[in-house]
């Protein structure tokens, strides 16, 4: 069967956007198996309405008064509609008691917003009825109909004459009374609940000689009450419960948000007991007390219902009043919208199905601390205008089957990555606070080269500013590099300390969120940019200088025996060219072509004026990978490659020519997820720690994954370019690493740990150095001093580990220039490296001993 494309399907956008209506059903029996979003609401309604209609004068466990209740956009005005409309168009000709509607006039809905001090709701009411009246056709001219009429404008008279006295009244009658005994005063002395009775009845008999119809219902519908100004909601409520509540020919639909309601009745209460609050007598905790019960007495709870919008709604659920033309097998309709276990999609299910499909943009996170409340749909009416907003994309899946048609099918989704990129933009703008989205303007405008280091600089300040001394010497580090230098890695680092930050900040948690989603965006548009033009290197560069060559922040922990930026490789050869595949294995880790050890400013002098405490490896301007040096040292990490020239520029050559399967980096989710999966085991240190690990950078890949945690984040990892089948719970793309190359790294790679055990001294070579170290040690003269430090880094090609970064920089300086420091100070570096070659050679004689005894066995 042909699959159903969202963009297939006919929908009636203008209907959607305006009104949520459904009145697609003729009967209880069709509402009832119908697709229609609140359809259990509309059947509590109409039950209601019959229960209301067959009642007994006896019966006095129902009013005349049913409520809506529900938040901004959730379609209670719709609701509303959509039930007048039943009533109106003579629907549900199945139920018997309510015999084509004939029984129900239907008023036009009042807006409460209009009430102020000189129009309350009865004014409303009955200038209402007289309108309707007024414009009545006048058909029968007889004199009952003569009398019927004068009378009703009698009532209305008396009505308005009572309502005027009110007003002239009320205010000094107010003044030593509350408003429930100014009202109660009224009805004692006017008999005004009574007058409005004679009132509707005489309406109601009027329109029916009029129109030749049977009414025996009025219909009155409130939408919004919560919206009456905070002055005059009190006041409303008391008229509509003293006075239409119980008026056995009126029926009340009532629309408001219960919390905004009970806000609106407190602020009344405290103006009316401000004296008692001042005295301490009561305090507010009991005026919301009575403010809810005053509510729920008048507008009782078994006549309530509550229109709830939530993101595990069906999609079919909302869209099927608006697909034309409209199909009661709706399952046929909504066949390619459904998830793996062949299952109706969830709203939020199908707004991230979507997405991925038509941009390959993953929109839920994998950071639970993260809010996406402002991205996705809050409301009813949020919804509709986001499925609006993805049903206008293109169809980016129609033309990704066929290997000839990929090329410019990259256009289709180089336009939805712009208009999602806008419509999350607009978003942001409305939802983040000024500061944050400053932050994001100033990003944006920013070239490719400086743009880390912008945000990782404004956002590091900022929390200085919140938090003085609150950064350590790594993001120091990070907030003295160059903008050529702060690689996303540095930047992944930033968020994530914000994050921790800010953990009870649903704004500033959103921010984080909407960072990711732009960097996503960019990072792939700038892909497939270059995908489309091959020949265009300004959008790979942008990439690159995006990566700088490194996406895990320096100092991430595999295993005891693995941290990205410290494990290192001793290179057996120079290797000058790491754009063809040999060497395949070192392509695949290494990350900078400056060495880990030896002088940064031989190669860097020129551009490297603030050094600051920074060691070689962090200045990655040479993260092109021209050149590796035998003998050095170069630091490592397993997912350098997915930023790489050599890695990215092959498999964006292979992208165009078969079904890809080979994983390009772009999503900040999929970082979080590299992040946070476990790539160490219990006891397992060494080759096999290395192994272990490397295997497990695979997995993610692969799928290969055995813990409930892993495998949640593998689903939220995005799918290939040329994925067709989004349907599948996750993709499994190629391993990064074979066997083959997992077992000559695992060889390779350096611990930090044993890096000194490396070295290739016998132990010869080592008592003579030890011996020069002794003896510059004894004479406070220079020479013996330099010439034994220099001697110490041509053999061990670095300095001890733990000397201080500052003490590694006067060193270099004191081998290759006039002396910088101080004899103390240089003693105990000259100590400190002859304490290290004695610890050197003690390993070196346990290590002999141990092969000797191995022998020997």
């Amino acid at each position: 069967m042909k699959k159903t494309y969202f963009q297939d399907l006919q929908i009636n956008w203008s209907k959607a956007s305006k009104e949520y209506i459904y009145d697609n059903f003729i009967s209880k029996e069709k509402l009832e198996n119908s697709d229609y979003l609140y359809k259990e609401q509309m059947n509590d309604l109409l039950s209601w309405l019959e229960i209301y209609i067959n009642q007994t004068p006896t019966n006095t466990n129902i009013n005349n008064i049913f409520s809506i209740i529900g938040g901004r956009g959730t379609g209670k005005s719709s609701f509303i509609r959509s039930a007048t409309k039943i009533i109106d168009e003579k629907k549900f000709t199945d139920v018997s008691s309510i015999t084509n509607n004939q029984s129900i006039y239907k008023l036009d809905p009042i807006d409460p917003t209009v009430f102020t001090s000189s129009l309350n709701i009865l004014e409303l009411f009955i200038a209402t009825l007289k309108s309707k009246i007024d414009n009545t056709n006048g058909k029968s001219k007889d004199n009952d109909h003569f009398k019927k009429i004068t009378k009703f404008n009698k009532t209305v008279t008396d009505i308005i004459e009572v309502l005027k006295n009110i007003r002239i009244n009320k205010s000094s009658f107010a003044e030593k009374s509350s408003g429930i005994e100014v009202l109660d005063n009224i009805q004692n002395q006017q008999s005004f609940f009574s007058k409005i009775s004679e009132l509707i009845e005489s309406f109601l008999t009027i329109i029916n000689k009029d129109r030749g119809n049977d009414y025996k219902y009025l219909c009155l519908s409130i939408d919004d009450l919560d919206l009456v100004p905070n002055q005059f909601t009190h006041e409303t409520l008391q008229l509509i419960i003293k006075f239409l509540k119980n008026q056995t020919n009126l029926i009340l639909l009532i629309a408001y948000r219960k919390e905004q309601l009970v806000d609106s009745v407190l602020a009344n209460l405290l103006l009316e007991n401000k004296e008692l609050l001042d005295r301490k007598e009561i305090d507010t905790t009991e005026l919301r007390d009575q403010a809810v019960n005053f509510i729920d007495k008048g507008l009782p709870l078994p006549q309530q219902v509550v229109l709830e919008f939530k993101l595990q709604t069906r999609i079919s659920d909302i869209l099927s009043p608006f697909i034309e033309p409209y199909n009661n097998e709706s399952e046929t309709i909504f066949s390619g919208f459904l998830n793996s276990d062949n299952e109706p999609l969830t709203i939020r299910q199908f707004i991230q199905k979507s997405i991925m499909e038509q941009t390959r943009i993953q929109i839920e996170p994998i950071e639970s601390l993260e809010q996406t409340q402002y991205t996705n749909p809050r409301n009813l009416r949020a919804a509709i205008q986001f499925l609006e907003f993805i049903h206008k994309l293109a169809n980016y899946q129609i033309s990704i089957n066929s290997n000839d048609d990929r090329l410019k099918s990259l256009g289709l989704l180089s336009l939805n990555l712009n208009r999602y990129r806008q419509y999350l933009l607009n978003g942001f703008r409305e939802n983040l606070s000024k500061d944050n989205f400053e932050i994001i303007l100033d990003w944006r405008s920013q070239d490719y080269q400086a743009r880390n280091r912008s945000l990782c600089n404004n956002m590091l300040n900022s929390i200085q500013s919140a938090s003085p001394n609150s950064l350590n010497d790594y993001y120091i580090n990070i907030l003295n590099k160059q903008p050529y230098n702060v690689s996303l890695g540095d930047v992944f680092a930033v968020l994530d300390l914000y994050t921790r930050e800010n953990k009870h900040s649903d704004a500033k948690l959103f921010f984080i969120y909407a960072l990711k989603m732009l960097y996503s965006i960019e990072l792939l548009s700038l892909l497939v940019h270059s995908l489309i033009d091959r020949t265009d290197n300004l959008h790979l560069e942008g990439y690159f200088s995006l990566t700088k060559g490194k996406i895990i922040p320096d100092g991430y922990y595999y295993n005891d025996s693995f941290t990205s930026g410290n494990a290192q490789i001793l290179l057996a050869q120079t290797i000058k060219d790491l754009y063809e595949p040999i060497n395949a294995p070192l392509n695949k880790l290494l990350y900078s072509s400056l060495s880990a050890s030896g002088n940064i400013r031989v190669q860097g002098k020129q551009s490297l004026d603030d050094f600051g405490r920074g060691f070689s490896y962090q200045f990655r301007e040479f993260y092109a990978n021209y050149e590796f040096v035998k003998g050095n040292h170069y630091l490592i990490d397993p997912f350098a490659q997915l930023s790489s020239q050599f890695y990215v520029q092959h498999k964006l050559d292979l992208a165009l020519k078969e079904n890809q399967n080979n994983y390009l980096f772009y999503s900040m989710f999929d970082l979080d997820f590299f992040i946070r999966k476990n790539y160490s085991r219990r006891s397992s240190t060494g080759r096999p720690a290395i192994i272990y690990s490397l295997k497990r950078v695979n997995d993610c890949f692969t799928g290969s994954l055995s813990t409930a945690n892993e495998i949640d984040m593998r689903t939220k990892m995005v799918m290939p370019l040329f994925e067709a089948d989004t349907s599948k719970e996750f993709y499994k793309y190629n391993p990064i690493f074979t066997e083959n190359e997992i077992a000559t790294l695992a060889n390779e790679i350096v611990p930090p740990e044993s890096i000194s055990s490396i070295k290739d001294l016998s132990l010869e070579e080592i008592d003579t150095l030890i011996a020069l170290g002794n003896d510059s040690l004894k004479y406070d003269y220079v020479k013996p001093k330099r010439e034994f430090a220099k001697q110490y880094f041509q053999k061990m090609s670095e300095w001890p580990k733990n000397m201080h970064p500052e003490q590694k920089e006067r060193m270099d300086n004191f081998i290759s220039k006039p002396r910088s420091q101080g004899f103390d100070e240089l003693n105990d570096n000259l100590k400190l490296m002859t304490e290290t070659l004695n610890g050197h050679r003690s390993n070196l004689l346990s290590n002999n001993l141990i092969d000797s005894e191995k022998t020997h066995d």
